[in-house]
C-alpha cells in the first residue's frame, strides 16, 4: 500500500458559523500553496505567521490568517502540513479552499489525514481508529477508552499475542523442516500457552457489549400506564421541563428522547406513550405500538408506576412481556403517599426505587443505581482493551482457529496438521491490530471519519 503523492485540503472545523476555522493541507506542495496565498515564505516549523491570504487570480484579499508551518516526518501525517487559521465564516473557507484547488490541491476524502498518518507509520491502525473513537465520544468513559488506544495499549496487547504466535508457528515448522537440528515442541507446553491465549482472547471477545455501552451509550426507555407520572420522572432527571405533564391520560402520543450521563455513561432515555388496554383512539394505539417496538430495543427499562395505588393485573400483563434478559427497574411513584402497590412476580425486577417524580425526593437513589449497574462492569485496566466491533470480529477468528488447533493436538495430531489454523490465527490477529490489512478494509475503516481529520 502506497501513500499518494497529491496534496490535500480540508476543512477540520465543524460546518457553521465560529469564531475561528481551520483549513489543513498536507502533501509535498502544501507549504508552495500556501506561501502563493499568503505571498510569503513559512521559514520557521510550529511558528504563527500573520499574513493576509489573497486571491490568485486578481490578487483581492481572502481573510486575515494565521499559519502554522509542520514539515514532514514530524507532523500528523508524516508529511508537510500547513495549517490556514482564519475567521469561520462558511464564505471565507470556500473561498480559501477554491483558490488551494485553483493552486493543484485535492479535496481531502472521508479520514484521508489520518489514512496517510498510518500509511506513513505515524499512526497504527488502532490509534487511527482511536481517533475518530475519541472525535464521536460520548461520554467521559469513552474519552478514556479512546485516549488509552490512543496512547498504543490496545495495539501493544495485539501485536503480542501475534508475535508469541508465529513465534510458535516457526518453531514448529523449523522442527518439522530440520528434525535433526530443531526439536519439536513440548506438547504440553504449546498447549497450556495455546489454552492460555484462547482464554485471553475470550476476555477480550467478551468485553463487546461493555464497549458497545462506552461508545454508544445505553438506551433506556421509561414505561408505564398513563398519568404514572413517566414525563415527571423524564423531566426530573433531566433538571428541566422536557416533557408535557398533563392529568389527562395519554397526552404522551410519541417518543420523547433525553441523554443525560451517569457515571461517566451516557443514557439515551426515553418517554414513551402510556400503555393501556382501555385506548381507542388510533393515535394513541399507534403510539403503543411503536413503544412495544422501544422497549424490544431498550437496554434498560423503567418502570413506572403509581405506587399509591394497588396494583392491577394490566400491570402484571405489562411485565410478563417484557424482554427477559432486559433489566427491570421498578420505580414506584408517590412515595409522599401511602404506598398500597404490590407485585406477585419480583423476580423480573432488577431494583425497586421508592421516589417522588414531582418532588425529586428519591431521585438520587435511582441516578445511583443506574451508574452503579452500568459503569462498574470493568475496571479500568480492561478498560485499555476494550475492542470495536471489526476488531472483536477479527478476535472471534482467531480465537475460533486457536481452538481448533487444541482439539487438533488433543486428538493425537500431529504438529504439521496446524500449519493452516495457526496461519489463520496470526493473519486474524494482525488485521485487529492493523499489522496484516487489506486497502478494502482500510477504505472501510476510514470512511466512517470526517472530512478534514
Amino acid at each position: 500500500m502506497s501513500v499518494a503523492k497529491t496534496t490535500i485540503v480540508a476543512i477540520s472545523t465543524p460546518p457553521g458559523i465560529g469564531g475561528i476555522g481551520i483549513i489543513r493541507l498536507s502533501g509535498p506542495a502544501a507549504k508552495t500553496i500556501v506561501e502563493t496565498l499568503a505571498k510569503k515564505k513559512l521559514r520557521k516549523a510550529r511558528f504563527a505567521y500573520r499574513v493576509t491570504l489573497t486571491n490568485p487570480d486578481n490578487g483581492q484579499p481572502l481573510d486575515d490568517a494565521l499559519l502554522l508551518y509542520f514539515p514532514g516526518p514530524n507532523s500528523y501525517t508524516g508529511e508537510d502540513i500547513v495549517e490556514c487559521h482564519v475567521h469561520g465564516n462558511p464564505v471565507i473557507l470556500t473561498s480559501i479552499i477554491t483558490a488551494c484547488l485553483q493552486l493543484g490541491a485535492s479535496h481531502a476524502k472521508a479520514g484521508e489525514f489520518t489514512s496517510r498518518a498510518f500509511l506513513n507509520g505515524k499512526l497504527d491502525l488502532t490509534q487511527a481508529e482511536a481517533v475518530a473513537d475519541l472525535i464521536h465520544a460520548q461520554s467521559e468513559q469513552g474519552q478514556r477508552v479512546a485516549l488509552s488506544h490512543l496512547k498504543g495499549y490496545l495495539f501493544q496487547q495485539l501485536s503480542k499475542h501475534r508475535r508469541q504466535l508465529r513465534e510458535l508457528l516457526e518453531h514448529i515448522e523449523g522442527a518439522l523442516d530440520f528434525p535433526d537440528e530443531i526439536p519439536a515442541p513440548d506438547k504440553k507446553t504449546v498447549l497450556s500457552d495455546l489454552t492460555h491465549l484462547t482464554a485471553t482472547l475470550e476476555k477480550l471477545i467478551n468485553t463487546q457489549d461493555y464497549g458497545q455501552i462506552i461508545r454508544d451509550g445505553v438506551t433506556c426507555a421509561i414505561i408505564g400506564k398513563p398519568n404514572a407520572g413517566k414525563s415527571s420522572l423524564l423531566n426530573q432527571l433531566l433538571g428541566e421541563k422536557r416533557a408535557i405533564v398533563s392529568p389527562i391520560p395519554g397526552t404522551t402520543r410519541d417518543f420523547i428522547e433525553a441523554k443525560i450521563q451517569l457515571g461517566g455513561i451516557v443514557f439515551h432515555l426515553i418517554d414513551t406513550a402510556g400503555v393501556r388496554d382501555k385506548a381507542i383512539d388510533p393515535i394513541e394505539l399507534l403510539g403503543i405500538k411503536k413503544v412495544r417496538q422501544v422497549i424490544r430495543s431498550a437496554q434498560a427499562l423503567i418502570w413506572v408506576v403509581d405506587g399509591s395505588q394497588k396494583h392491577h393485573q394490566d400491570d402484571e400483563k405489562l411485565l410478563s412481556s417484557l424482554p427477559k434478559k432486559t433489566p427491570v427497574y421498578l420505580v414506584l411513584n408517590k412515595s409522599d403517599k401511602k404506598r398500597r402497590f404490590t407485585l406477585e412476580n419480583t423476580k423480573r425486577i432488577h431494583a425497586t426505587i421508592a421516589l417522588s417524580a414531582k418532588s425529586g425526593q428519591g431521585l438520587a437513589q435511582l441516578r445511583e443505581k443506574l451508574s452503579e449497574d452500568f459503569s462498574q462492569t470493568l475496571t479500568r485496566d480492561h478498560d485499555n482493551l476494550l475492542c470495536n466491533s471489526r476488531q472483536i470480529a477479527c478476535l472471534k477468528e482467531s480465537h475460533s482457529a486457536l481452538k481448533t488447533i487444541i482439539k487438533t493436538i488433543k486428538n493425537g495430531f500431529e504438529f504439521d496438521a496446524i500449519s493452516y489454523d495457526m496461519k489463520t490465527a496470526i493473519l486474524h490477529l494482525g488485521e485487529a491490530s492493523g499489522e496484516d490489512v487489506t486497502e478494502e478494509i482500510l477504505d472501510g475503516i476510514f470512511d466512517r471519519f470526517c472530512v478534514g481529520k
